[in-house]
């Protein structure tokens, strides 16, 4: 049960568990930005709400803004339909307080929203 996208970045989302309790996915998010003088890896696991989830999709699907975002605040894709971007971001404190964060915006063709929205519509939603 994964999510993946070759373009406009590497994106990987790997289902790792699922909590019924309160309707959400943990996930193993790998991204990986390789450009001409320069790469960005980001590797995460993260908790998403079922909710924000279908919203994500039902955004996609309806062609205006969309943003998924995990439960800790820690990584997010936002798909800005306007400006046709792709907007990730990162960020994770350790337990001594040192802060790491990532994040990039790539350009959107009308063929990589599409491959978006359906690897994000494939995913098997057990909540529905």
């Amino acid at each position: 049960m994964d999510i993946k996208l070759k373009t406009p970045v590497q994106f990987s989302a790997s289902t790792v568990e699922f909590d019924e309790r309160l309707p959400s996915v943990k996930f193993e998010i790998n991204l990986l930005v390789e450009k001409f003088c320069y790469s960005i890896s980001v590797n995460i696991v993260c908790w998403v709400e079922c909710a924000v989830f279908d919203s994500f999709i039902n955004a996609l699907r309806l062609g205006g803004d969309a943003l998924i975002k995990d439960m800790s605040d820690e990584f997010s894709i936002a798909i800005n339909s306007e400006k046709n971007r792709l907007i990730w971001s990162c960020s994770k404190i350790d337990a001594y307080g040192n802060l790491a964060r990532a994040s990039g915006e790539e350009v959107l063709s009308e063929d990589d929203k599409s491959r978006i929205t359906s690897a994000f519509e494939n995913y098997p939603r057990w909540w529905l």
